[in-house]
């Protein structure tokens, strides 16, 4: 069903006339369909440079079900110039990860309510410790929903952030139009 799903949003994407799809934005992928003929009829009608602002988030369970697949659909995108995310990444999964041994340029930590705890202090001292390996800017915290996802983020060394919450902020930010600045009257005096 997933690469079902993946072939249509390729055609849909591949047939778009919105700019705005054809640069900085990132879609989930199976493994099998990064080597299918509709990927490839999507890579090519993308504009010249614009394959390295687009992200293709790959789940774990995909990632190491067949790893040789992996590997070979990676390298594959990456000579396209598509940059890789590991998505879906727990807490408890997450000291697993070696983004650099992976081949990954991101590695997306989905956010747990849990972090916020104060008993888990350690357990974000841990967290913040495997970050700064990997890279702070190469990490994305999902699921943001509430300020606190992302004060907790960014206490880890966090910088980039996805979530409900992150959307009503830029949301707000969008809809926001200030108002016009008065000029002021010149007065106008007789002699």
């Amino acid at each position: 069903m997933t690469q079902t799903l993946d072939r249509r949003v390729l055609k849909l994407l591949s047939r778009a006339d919105d700019s705005d799809l054809f640069s900085s934005f990132s879609i989930n992928l199976n493994i099998d369909t990064l080597v299918d003929p509709d990927f490839i009829e999507f890579d090519q009608s993308l504009r010249t440079g614009s394959r390295g602002t687009i992200v293709i988030e790959l789940q774990p369970l995909d990632v190491f079900a067949d790893f040789n697949a992996f590997m070979f659909a990676r390298d594959f995108a990456k000579e396209k110039g598509y940059r890789i995310c590991l998505d879906g990444v727990d807490s408890h999964f997450f000291d697993f990860i070696d983004r650099k041994k992976l081949g990954m340029d991101l590695v997306k930590l989905v956010w747990s309510p849990e972090l916020t705890n104060d008993s888990n202090h350690a357990r974000r001292e841990e967290l913040a410790a495997h970050i700064e390996g990997i890279g702070k800017s190469r990490i994305i915290l999902s699921r943001c929903d509430t300020p606190a996802a992302v004060r907790v983020g960014q206490s880890m060394g966090i910088t980039m952030f996805q979530g409900r919450y992150i959307d009503s902020v830029l949301q707000s930010q969008r809809n926001y139009i200030p108002a016009p600045k008065v000029q002021p009257r010149r007065r106008v005096t007789s002699r």
